[in-house]
């Protein structure tokens, strides 16, 4: 409900979805609001913000070694935004103490660019940046 009125505002905005997987099932593990919007109900709204706003939706996908990297998410992924104007932008996973879950390794992370690619869906991975102080995305939370 809340992208469809973000679309009726007509803001020179832009939006971004915290995705991180291509299937319900995995969805609901990683970001628990899928439960009450799965994919479906989600990409409903997406596309009518879209119809309405002429503006192109950011998708970013942390990849998760063992998780969410593998060949058949990125596939996945491909053919449910085949079509789609949006653009997704792939995460290694910043490492936070206490965690179990890793960044997969580059050609992990070069596979899983490179099908999306190859399937024409606009992708780029997003540069680490803050790591080694322990400022990039999820590492201060994790401090406190």
């Amino acid at each position: 409900p809340g992208i469809r009125r973000l679309a009726e505002e007509a803001l020179p905005v832009n939006l971004a979805i915290s995705l991180h997987a291509a299937t319900d099932d995995l969805r609901n593990r990683l970001v628990p609001i899928n439960r009450r919007y799965p994919l479906d109900s989600l990409f409903d709204a997406l596309r009518a913000y879209v119809r309405q706003t002429h503006r192109r939706v950011s998708f970013e996908y942390a990849l998760i070694a063992g998780i969410n990297d593998t060949r058949e998410q990125a596939l996945q992924l491909a053919a449910r935004l085949k079509g789609f104007l949006g653009h997704v932008n792939l995460i290694p996973l910043n490492h936070t103490r206490g965690s179990p879950w890793k960044a997969p390794e580059g050609p992990a992370v070069e596979a899983f660019r490179d099908t999306l690619a190859q399937a024409r869906i606009p992708v780029s991975v997003r540069l680490e940046r803050g790591v080694e102080i322990g400022a990039a995305c999820g590492q201060l939370r994790a401090q406190h």
